[in-house]
C-alpha cells in the first residue's frame, strides 16, 4: 500500500510594522479609523497616533454665572469639551423631590431631638430641594439632568503612566487670571479641579461622550434647574453695555443678542440701558455687507421683548416687507398712485397729553414752518427772511380759521390741513409774495405727493411695529417726506413715552437740509426723555460725516457698528472714525456679517470695541436673507411673501 504525504509550505512571518494590505471592499470607515484601541485603566490608546484621557466633573461652584467655563474652552492646549442635557419628567420629579425633602426633614427632626445640629451640608440640601420643589410647582424651573467631560489628547511620547502631570498645567493656568475681561469673583468663575474624576477603565466610552454622536456611556449626571443648566453652555456673554449702579441696577437685563465674538463671548446690545447718556447708535456698512440683515435681527429679538418699532425703509427691494409680515407689523408704502397715506403735520398733541409747560401750537407752528421751508426752498438753499415771516403769520391765520388759538381749551377742534394753507395763500392777488408761496406749494398739495396732505393722519402710531417704505418716491421729495415722519414720530414719543426704537435708513439725506439736521440732532440728543433709542443707518459713512451735525452725532453715539468697510471708504473718514490700525485691517479683511461694535465710556468705565460675527437662527435667516438665489427658494416653499399683491 502505497501513501501520499502532504506538506505544506510555510508561510513567511509578516513584518511587524507593515501595515496590512488594503482591499476594494475596505469601507471609508475601516479606511480612517485607527489600526486598534488598547484600553487601560487611565488613559486609551488610538491607534499608534494618540494617548486620550477623560475627566468627568463631579463637584459644581456653589454660584454659576455666565462664562464660568470660560477657563476650560480657553485653556492653552487641545481638548474636547461636551455637555449633555436630558430633560426630565415634570411629574416624576416632583415625586423624587418630595421623596428626598421629606428624608432631609427626618434627619433634621431626629438631629433635633437628639440634641444635635445638623450638618451644613444637609441643610444646603433641604434648602436646595425645597427651592427646586417648589419652582417646579410654579412652572418657573424645568429639570435637567446634566454631564459634562472633557478629552484630552497627547502623543504618546511619555510612558501612560507618566500621563497625569500633562494636565497639571491646565490647573496651574486655571489657578491664575485666565479670565480675560470678565471681571467676576474667582470663587464663582474657577471650577475646582481636586472635583473632577479621572476615569478609570472608560476612557474610551469618555472619548465617544465627547464626540458629536449624542451618546453619554459614562453617564455621570448632575441633577439640575433649567438656569444651572443654561450657564453649563460653553459660552461667555461680552457685556457690550455699562451696568447701572444704584436703584437703576434692580431693573437692569441683558441685552439684544447680536452675535459671537472672538472666543465664542455672546456679543449683545441695549439701547435702552439707563446707564448710557444716550440711547442712539450709528450703523455704517457698505451694500452688501450685511447691513440690513443685522438690523432685521436685531428688530425682531427686540420687538419680540416688547419694545415697538418704527423702520424708515428707502429700499426699493423692501427690504423689511418679510420681516414686517413675519411679526405681524404694518407695511406703508408711500408711492404716487398707490394707496394714500396721511401724515398731517398740522396735527397738534390731544388735551391732556402734554406733561411740561411748553406751548404746543407756537411749537407746531414752528415745526410746520420748517417742513413747509424744505419743501419749498431750493436745494442747498433757504427761504429768506420775508418769506419765513409771511409763512409764519400764514400758518397762524391757517389755524385761527380753524378756531384754534393759543387757548388750550381749542386744541381739541379740528385741526386744519395742508390744501387749508394753500387756500390761504392763494386768496391773495397775483403777483404778491403769498402768491408766489402758493405756486411753489401747490405741487405738494394737489401735484404728484397730495395724497400725504389731502386728508386727516390715518396712520396709527400706536401699532407696535410700523415700516414706512418711501422708496419710490422721487430723490428731491425724500428729505421732506422724512421731515414729515420723523415730525408726527417726535409727536408720537412726548405724547405717549414707552420703550420704543426708531430705525433711520440712509439717515445722511435728513442731514441734506438744516431743518432736517436739526431735528435728527434732536432726536438724537433728547430722544432718551422719552424711551426712544435710535438705529442710525448709512450706506455712505463720508457723507453722513460730511455735515457738522453728523458728525456730533457720530462723535455722541453710545454705540457704533461698523461692517466690513472698503479701503478708500475708511481713507476719507480716517481722521474723523479714529482707528487703530489692528482695527483698521479687521474691517478691511471682514467677510459679510463680520465687524466692530464699540461703546462709548463714562468717567469710570473706558470705551472699549468688540470684534463679533452677526448670527441668527434658521427662522431669522429666512426672514432676514435677501440674496436672491436664496430668496427664491424660500418663496417656493411659501416661507417668503409672494411680491404680487403684497403690502398696505
Amino acid at each position: 500500500m502505497s501513501f501520499i504525504t502532504l506538506r505544506q509550505r510555510p508561510r513567511p512571518a509578516p513584518e511587524p510594522d507593515k501595515p496590512a494590505p488594503r482591499t476594494a471592499t475596505q469601507s471609508v470607515a475601516t479606511r480612517i479609523a485607527p489600526p486598534y484601541v488598547q484600553r487601560a485603566r487611565d488613559h486609551v490608546r488610538l491607534g499608534q497616533a494618540q494617548v486620550a484621557q477623560t475627566l468627568a466633573l463631579m463637584g459644581w461652584p456653589r454660584q454659576l454665572r455666565w462664562g464660568w467655563l470660560q477657563p476650560i474652552t480657553d485653556a492653552p492646549m487641545p481638548l474636547e469639551l461636551a455637555v449633555h442635557l436630558w430633560p426630565q419628567g415634570r411629574r416624576q420629579l416632583k415625586r423624587d423631590l418630595g421623596h428626598r425633602r421629606t428624608g432631609i426633614g427626618a434627619d433634621r427632626l431626629h438631629a433635633l431631638k437628639g440634641g444635635t445640629e445638623m450638618a451644613s451640608d444637609s441643610e444646603l440640601a433641604y434648602y436646595d430641594v425645597t427651592r427646586f420643589k417648589d419652582a417646579l410647582e410654579a412652572n418657573v424651573e424645568d429639570g435637567w439632568k446634566v454631564s459634562i467631560y472633557c478629552t484630552i489628547r497627547r502623543l504618546p511620547s511619555a510612558p501612560a503612566r507618566a500621563a497625569a502631570p500633562w494636565w497639571q498645567p491646565w490647573k496651574r493656568w486655571q489657578g491664575s487670571n485666565g479670565l480675560g475681561e470678565l471681571d467676576q469673583p474667582a470663587d464663582e468663575l474657577r471650577l475646582t479641579w481636586d472635583d473632577a474624576r479621572l476615569l478609570t477603565f472608560e476612557h474610551d466610552q469618555g472619548v465617544i461622550a465627547t464626540q458629536p454622536l449624542a451618546r453619554d456611556p459614562v453617564r455621570e449626571q448632575r441633577l439640575v434647574d433649567t438656569t444651572t443648566a443654561a450657564y453649563t453652555l460653553p459660552l461667555s456673554a461680552i457685556s457690550t453695555g455699562l451696568e447701572p449702579a444704584g436703584a437703576q441696577a434692580d431693573h437692569w437685563r441683558p441685552g439684544v443678542f447680536l452675535g459671537v465674538g472672538a472666543g465664542l463671548g455672546l456679543v449683545e446690545m441695549d439701547l435702552h440701558n439707563a446707564a448710557h447718556d444716550n440711547q442712539f447708535c450709528v450703523l455704517a456698512a457698505p451694500q452688501g455687507a450685511g447691513k440690513s440683515y443685522l438690523v432685521k435681527c436685531y428688530v425682531s429679538r427686540l420687538f419680540l421683548r416688547g419694545v415697538d418699532c418704527w423702520l424708515i425703509d428707502q429700499h426699493p427691494s423692501e427690504e423689511y416687507l418679510a420681516m414686517c409680515q413675519r411679526l405681524g407689523g404694518t407695511y406703508l408704502r408711500f408711492a404716487p398712485g398707490g394707496r394714500r397715506w396721511h401724515v398731517n403735520p398740522f396735527d397738534l398733541a390731544p388735551e391732556g397729553t402734554t406733561t411740561d409747560d411748553r406751548d404746543p401750537l407756537a411749537e407746531q407752528i414752528a415745526q410746520v414752518r420748517a417742513l413747509v421751508t424744505i419743501m419749498l426752498a431750493p436745494a442747498g438753499s433757504h427761504l429768506d427772511p420775508l418769506e419765513v415771516a409771511v409763512l409764519d403769520g400764514a400758518i397762524r391765520d391757517t389755524y385761527a380759521a380753524a378756531g384754534i388759538t393759543d387757548d388750550p381749551d381749542t386744541h381739541g377742534r379740528t385741526v386744519p390741513l395742508m390744501a387749508d394753507l394753500l387756500a390761504l395763500l392763494e386768496r391773495h392777488d397775483a403777483g404778491t409774495l403769498e402768491r408766489q408761496l402758493a405756486i411753489r406749494l401747490s405741487l405738494w398739495v394737489r401735484g404728484s405727493m397730495k395724497g400725504l396732505f389731502d386728508g386727516p393722519t390715518n396712520v396709527d402710531f400706536a401699532e407696535p411695529l410700523l415700516v414706512f417704505n418711501i422708496a419710490h418716491v422721487a430723490e428731491d421729495l425724500r428729505p421732506a417726506l422724512l421731515y414729515l415722519l420723523n415730525l408726527a414720530i417726535w409727536r408720537a414719543i412726548r405724547q405717549h413715552p414707552k420703550p420704543r426704537l426708531l430705525v433711520a435708513d440712509e439717515a445722511w439725506r435728513l442731514l441734506q437740509t438744516a431743518d432736517g439736521a436739526a431735528l435728527l440732532s434732536a432726536l438724537a440728543r433728547t430722544g432718551r426723555q422719552y424711551d426712544l433709542a435710535l438705529l442710525f443707518l448709512t450706506q455712505f459713512l463720508e457723507d453722513f460725516l460730511r455735515s457738522d451735525a453728523g458728525k456730533t452725532v457720530w462723535h455722541g453715539a453710545s454705540h457704533r457698528i461698523l461692517l466690513k468697510q472698503r479701503v478708500e471708504e475708511l481713507n476719507a473718514v480716517r481722521d474723523t472714525v479714529q482707528l487703530s490700525e489692528a482695527e483698521r485691517q479687521i474691517l478691511l479683511a471682514a467677510e459679510k456679517g463680520e465687524g466692530l461694535l464699540t461703546i462709548q465710556g463714562d468717567k469710570d468705565q473706558p470705551s472699549k470695541t468688540v470684534q463679533f460675527q452677526v448670527m441668527a437662527s434658521k427662522a431669522e435667516d429666512a426672514m432676514a436673507t435677501t440674496a436672491p438665489s436664496e430668496t427664491r427658494v424660500l418663496r417656493a416653499a411659501a416661507l417668503l411673501p409672494s411680491r404680487n399683491g403684497h403690502g398696505r
